[in-house]
């Protein structure tokens, strides 16, 4: 009767600690999703010793780690993400850490091999998108790229921001691939998802989808497409420098040189990256 109640006792007790620890990881959660990455990185590493069980004490070492990563700390992610046990969830985390401090060749390198199909779904195309955002960069052929970046499209679910950068990435991939048919379907998909409407990817298949239009002479569709970014611009994002410049080749290619070298002009006034820049320079010297 003793040893029952014994074993009862500990069992409330686990249950009792279990309660503290759910409520304060999801406040170190919170922190992540807020981008106080450093705050959030802390947090995760202090949880592990209020971890009821070893699994849990691994998703404190991951979110501490990937927090780690966001920051840009890279030999700090990775030596947390060490302590996480062998698994789908290590091999995510260090993932997640490679990738977000740009170690594009590393992680295709390091997981080229990985079985990321035998993931959890929750990891899986997750897993994928890093591996197809990071390899496309590398030069070669992306065949790879393409499938793990389909995989991960296809397996989002209702993960916007994942789907429509997987979708516009694989839009990129094929232009590389010098098939612009599959480039602008692509592009398609990603602007379908209008829930992500505004942000960088949907915008970059925008602009894409323009550009492939104008080379094609389809100046109507092109000119609907650039009007879904809408024109409230200012002089420091590097998307409304873009749209500009796109809007630029537009009236060229209708043949308004004075039309496209405003919009170029304007471009170049903006205070952003001096390759782009120099590029709509050039275009702008080509008509004047």
């Amino acid at each position: 009767m003793k040893k029952i109640i014994l074993c009862l006792v500990y069992a409330i007790s686990a249950m009792m600690f279990a309660g503290d620890f759910i409520p304060a990881y999801q406040d170190a959660e919170k922190l992540f999703e807020r981008r106080k990455f450093a705050e959030a990185a802390t947090a995760g590493e202090k949880l592990v010793a209020e971890a009821p069980d070893a699994a849990a004490a691994d998703r404190c070492h991951s979110l501490a780690a990937r927090a780690y990563g966001c920051a840009r700390k890279y030999d700090e992610g990775m030596a947390v993400a060490g302590k996480i046990s062998a698994g789908p969830l290590k091999s995510y985390t260090v993932m997640t850490v490679m990738s977000e401090c740009g170690k594009h060749k590393e992680l295709a390198e390091a997981f080229k091999e990985e079985n990321i199909e035998s993931w959890p779904e929750r990891l899986a195309y997750q897993g994928f998108y890093m591996r197809g955002s990071n390899s496309m960069r590398l030069p070669g052929d992306k065949s790879g790229a393409i499938r793990d970046l389909e995989k991960a499209a296809a397996g989002a679910g209702s993960d916007f921001r994942v789907k429509v950068t997987s979708l516009n990435n694989l839009s990129s991939c094929w232009m590389l691939s010098k098939n612009e048919d599959k480039a602008l379907e692509t592009a398609n998909k990603a602007l379908a998802i209008t829930q992500m409407r505004a942000n960088a990817p949907w915008i970059d298949a925008a602009l894409r989808k323009a550009d492939i239009l104008i080379q094609r002479k389809q100046l109507d569709e092109a000119e609907k497409t650039l009007e879904l970014l809408g024109r409230e611009w200012n002089d420091t994002n590097p998307w409304h420098f873009m749209a500009r410049e796109r809007w630029g080749d537009l009236e060229l290619a209708r043949g308004n040189r004075a039309k496209a070298a405003n919009y170029y002009q304007q471009a170049v006034k903006m205070k952003t990256h001096a390759s782009y820049i120099q590029r709509v320079s050039e275009k702008l010297k080509k008509i004047q």
